[in-house]
Parts: C-alpha cells; sequence; structure tokens
C-alpha cells in the first residue's frame, strides 16, 4: 500500500519584507485597483482616509489588466515612486 499526502513542499526564494514607514505624513500612497468588483472604491476610499488621518497623500490611482494576472512592468515602475501601495481584495 501506498499512502500520498496532500501536503505539498513550498519552494522557493525567502523573501523580507519591506521595513515600515516611521511616519506617514508626508508619505505618497498609491491604489493599485485588481479589477475585482468594488475593489478600486474600496482601496481609494481606504487611501483617501489613511492621507486624511496621517497628513500622507493619495499620488496615484492606478489599474492591472485584470485580477489573475500580474501587474504590467510599466504599472510596477509608476508604483516604485510611491512610499505605500494599497493593493488587494477578495471578492
Amino acid at each position: 500500500m501506498r499512502i500520498l499526502s496532500p501536503e505539498g513542499e513550498v519552494v522557493g526564494a525567502h523573501r523580507t519584507l519591506s521595513a515600515p514607514l516611521p511616519v506617514l505624513a508626508g508619505a505618497k500612497v498609491a491604489v493599485l485597483d485588481n479589477g475585482k468588483p468594488n475593489a478600486r472604491l474600496l482601496l481609494q476610499t481606504i487611501a483617501q482616509r489613511l492621507a486624511a488621518r496621517t497628513g500622507a497623500q493619495v499620488a496615484l490611482v492606478t489599474a492591472k489588466a485584470t485580477a489573475a494576472t500580474p501587474a504590467e512592468p510599466e504599472i510596477i515602475q509608476e508604483l516604485r515612486a510611491a512610499d505605500l501601495v494599497l493593493t488587494g481584495s477578495a471578492d
């Protein structure tokens, strides 16, 4: 008898998280809409409220082609100008 386990082995490069921003005042916040229903509305509202509470500014709101694909290289390049990027939304 052979028993197979559904537990896979995760293989990949380990990545480190960016250091947190010590202060958001004056920071540039970007929104990356992933194309899911209401994602832009949700993320933009969060960004605006965050900016109002902290003195940050919403500097960019952009969208990728579809929720199922990675953001295009041009969009990634635009996002690099931001200090903080908000993205992600579930159905």
